[in-house]
């Protein structure tokens, strides 16, 4: 991303969840699309999970949906919305590599 951009954790509508704000100017007049991530979640701690992204480790809220230690997940805004089939991750992964590569 072009830029210096600085993300904040807040609250999103009285939850838990966690939801990030670009600070630069610039891009506050700009239309952005926040597309959600796949992870695994590695811990779980009642409604909370550490999810690993490729070796970055992050703490998502995880009372939306019914998941265990080892499920693949998809994560958005902090918030686990969904499991994963191992089909489902592998396309993800798959597209994923497709866009790096562009």
């Amino acid at each position: 991303m072009a830029g210096q951009m600085r993300l904040r954790a807040g609250r999103l509508d009285n939850t838990l969840c966690e939801s990030y704000r670009i600070s630069s100017e610039r891009d506050r007049r700009s239309k952005h699309m926040c597309i959600a991530s796949g992870g695994v979640i590695i811990e779980k701690r009642g409604h909370k999970a550490d999810v690993d992204f490729g070796g970055n480790i992050v703490e998502a809220e995880a009372g939306l949906t019914q998941c265990e230690v080892g499920d693949r997940v998809l994560v958005h805004a902090g918030c686990i919305i969904q499991k994963l089939t191992e089909t489902e991750a592998e396309e993800m992964d798959e597209i994923l590599r497709l866009m790096e590569e562009l």
